[in-house]
């Protein structure tokens, strides 16, 4: 699907309608109209056709460029710092106890996958933030897995059912697949919003 993009001044508030097949913005001032080039090097960018995209290197910031990172890393929120530090030494730990065949460290783990996963893939509040929300969902995440993996735990004791289909060998298997129906369940949920926006669009009169 090719697109157009054009850089507008308005009076107000664009109002589209259509004509003719032909999408029309309201109160636009038609001599500021300038087609805009999508740039091939930086795709989030978009720049004025007749200029040289090579302009864009002195002002973009390399996303490879390790003093970059590290820049970026120090204007995040103290707070949000010590969550990122909390759940590196988490993961770490758990690696560790993983790689030493600890067979309960791997149902916490993948309780908490699951978690994270539910919450960032149903929860729109989550979604719409790209800072916090990641974070703050497998730090959720985290905290319940250890109770409901203490509660999972207690039950399959007693119940000859779990024991058997969700016994401790497999419930591993169970929740990544879970997990990764729940992520595919997200990636074909934003795929149909994309294009009722595009239909939405195509039909305005």
């Amino acid at each position: 699907m090719s697109k157009t993009y054009w850089l507008v001044s308005s009076n107000g508030i664009p109002e589209p309608t259509k004509k003719d097949n032909q999408l029309f913005l309201g109160d636009v001032n038609a001599r500021d109209v300038v087609p805009l080039k999508r740039s091939e090097r930086y795709n989030y960018l978009y720049y004025v056709k007749n200029i040289d995209e090579s302009i864009l290197d002195n002002v973009v910031i390399k996303k490879h460029k390790l003093k970059n990172r590290i820049q970026a890393l120090a204007m995040l929120p103290n707070g949000l710092k010590a969550a990122l530090a909390y759940l590196m030494i988490y993961f770490i730990s758990y690696f560790v106890m993983i790689y030493l065949k600890n067979e309960l460290a791997s149902i916490y783990i993948a309780f908490m996958a699951f978690i994270s996963t539910m919450l960032i893939s149903f929860t729109n509040y989550f979604k719409s933030d790209k800072i916090f929300g990641p974070t703050v969902t497998l730090l959720a995440g985290a905290i319940a897995a250890k109770y409901v993996a203490k509660g999972y735990l207690k039950t399959i004791e007693v119940n000859t059912i779990m024991q058997q289909y969700m016994g401790k060998e497999n419930i591993g298997n169970l929740l990544t697949i879970l997990s990764v129906m729940i992520s595919f369940h997200g990636y074909i949920d934003d795929i149909i919003t994309t294009y009722q926006h595009e239909l939405y669009i195509s039909k305005i009169k």
